[in-house]
Order: C-alpha cells, then sequence, then structure tokens
C-alpha cells in the first residue's frame, strides 16, 4: 500500500531507502500512541527483522514473528497462483539469502505450515502467560 501511496504503483521496486524510511517512521508513530501494529514484510534476513523489532522494544513494545514455513516448490506453486507474480529469479535468490527466525529473535515466535497448521512456537502466547513486570 505504501508502494501505491508514494510512487503511484504497487509493483514498483524501486526507492526502498524513501520507502522503508516512511514505514519505519509511521510505526514510530504508532508505537508512541502504544497501538498494535503488524509489520507486514518478507523478512528475509536477521539484520533486516532486527531493525523492526529493536525498533518496537525501543518503545516497550512486545513483539511476535509469525513465519510461514513453505518449501520452495510450495512458494512458487503459490507465486503462480498470484496475481502479481514475483519473476522466478527474484524469488530464488530471496531463498537463498533465507535466514529462519530464531526463538529468541522476538518475544514470540509462531511457525506454522503450508496448511496454516501451527509447526512451532516460542514464548507467551496469551495475556495470562504475560510475565510479573510486563
Amino acid at each position: 500500500a505504501l508502494r501505491e501511496e508514494l510512487l503511484g504503483d504497487v509493483s514498483r521496486q524501486d526507492s526502498f531507502g524513501t520507502l522503508h524510511q516512511t514505514a519505519k517512521e509511521r510505526l514510530r508513530e504508532s508505537l508512541r500512541r502504544q497501538a498494535k501494529v503488524v509489520w507486514d514484510a518478507t523478512g528475509l534476513r536477521r539484520d533486516f527483522r532486527r531493525q523492526v523489532i529493536d525498533l518496537a522494544r525501543d518503545y516497550n513494545g512486545l513483539t511476535t514473528i509469525l513465519f510461514f514455513h513453505t518449501t520452495l516448490g510450495q512458494a512458487r506453486q503459490g507465486n503462480n497462483a498470484r496475481n502479481r507474480q514475483i519473476p522466478p529469479e527474484i524469488l530464488a535468490r530471496q531463498a537463498e539469502f533465507f535466514e529462519y527466525p530464531e526463538m529468541t529473535e522476538a518475544d514470540r515466535v509462531h511457525i506454522v505450515g503450508h496448511d496454516f497448521k501451527t509447526l512451532w512456537r516460542h514464548g507467551f502466547h496469551h495475556l495470562d502467560e504475560l510475565p510479573p513486570s510486563a
């Protein structure tokens, strides 16, 4: 949506710096208001995820990584069914650089399979599981 808003075309892949800075500033604004936020991004690498997680923690936000585990074959199949497909070479490159989330990377890590069933989770997952200091 931000690509559409700022660049006039959701499929444009240029101007990453401008898009990223605008998204981070909007995240800061939401965190200042203590709003619940979903950062919807591919998040292939830990260092990219770390920037967003660290920012949320700067505002005392609790963080969750929701990871959809699929094989490259399943990703290709899903991509073929999309209206806006990712070029096959980009999808292959994304697979090369992907780093699985670590259990300590966020307050919660939740991994679901291709069928949306929980495969693994770490951290508290219900309000009654919050640490006493929260």
